[in-house]
């Protein structure tokens, strides 16, 4: 790719434009309305050009866009860049409502564009070993997965009041369940399609907030795995954990230390090791595939019908509490 479109340029599209450029691509071109954004873009990067309205960027082509814009608003912005023949890179989840993520569908089937959905978790050098030791029978086969994460929200983003952003809003698609959907994701990935959903979702902290700040989750999945899935907004001390019990051993792997740790059974011990790579090799990883996706004219890792299951997975998990 030498021309590419990065369409809101907030910390997640500024980490998008670092590694474009890191990846040797000659051309950025951003889309960013708010004037101190882009003037801070123009500070930071070698920018080919800035406009500040989206039909205005769409008369020019692009060999690929990157669609980094608050999460309602995706099927907005995502919709005319694909009518265009754009490939997208459209960051997760793919919308906030199952209409708009369709309208979005619809698009991509009618003008025959590669769209990835930027599920990054599953591009980190600890989930693909992951991924790859189940699928390798190293536990036998898996019996149940606890995944947990959580984080203080006001924590979230340094200097920036947490009643304003996203998160905290209902219509924005705020809440756990669908702002917190990489765990959702992987666990599909990992462990298969849910089956049965139990679930309890609730807002019983004292932050300003319309949404859910925890959800309690309990699935089975159709390849037969047992697994308890907990998202948060309350922890003080950030946690994301992910542990695994198979018919012949236990893995167990903390996402912000790196400590993966594997019990085979036999052993009188875990084997552990540590994987810290910098977050931008994972970001890098997740371009390259969707560069190639775009020139071999290949269905992505992680395309927008998976993305959809995704979706409808946590408005399951909201659905099935009835209280």
């Amino acid at each position: 790719m030498k021309q590419v479109l990065v369409v809101g340029t907030g910390s997640i599209g500024r980490r998008h434009i670092q590694c474009l450029k890191e990846l040797g691509v000659p051309d950025v071109f951003v889309c960013e309305p708010v004037e101190e954004n882009a003037n801070l873009v123009r500070s930071m990067f070698d920018i080919r050009g800035v406009f500040n309205d989206l039909s205005q960027a769409l008369e020019h082509t692009f060999d690929g866009a990157i669609i980094c814009v608050p999460n309602h608003v995706h099927a907005a912005v995502a919709v005319p860049v694909i009518e265009r023949g754009i490939p997208v890179l459209l960051e997760k989840p793919i919308e906030v409502d199952l209409a708009a993520a369709h309208r979005i569908q619809k698009a991509i089937q009618k003008n025959a564009v590669v769209c990835q959905i930027g599920y990054c978790l599953r591009f980190s050098t600890a989930m693909e070993k992951i991924y790859s030791l189940i699928e390798a029978k190293t536990f036998g086969k898996v019996l149940c997965a606890d995944v947990t994460v959580g984080q203080y929200l006001p924590d979230w983003r340094p200097g920036v009041d947490y009643r304003t952003i996203y998160s905290a809003i209902k219509r924005q698609g705020g809440g756990v369940c669908l702002d917190i959907s990489h765990e959702l994701d992987y666990f599909r990935w990992l462990f298969g399609e849910p089956v049965t959903i139990q679930s309890d979702v609730r807002k019983i902290s004292q932050l300003e907030i319309n949404v859910e700040d925890v959800a309690e989750t309990i699935v089975y999945t159709a390849s037969g795995v047992l697994g308890r899935i907990h998202l948060d907004y309350l922890s003080r001390a950030t946690r994301r954990q992910l542990y695994i019990v198979g018919e012949n051993g236990n893995l167990q792997y903390d996402f912000i230390t790196g400590m993966l740790q594997i019990y085979e059974a036999g052993n009188e011990f875990w084997k552990q090791r540590t994987i810290n790579e910098d977050r931008n090799i994972m970001f890098k990883k997740q371009l390259e595939h969707f560069m190639s996706s775009v020139r071999k004219n290949a269905k992505p890792l992680i395309d927008v019908d998976d993305a959809i299951k995704t979706l409808e997975f946590a408005f399951k998990i909201r659905e099935s509490f009835k209280g």
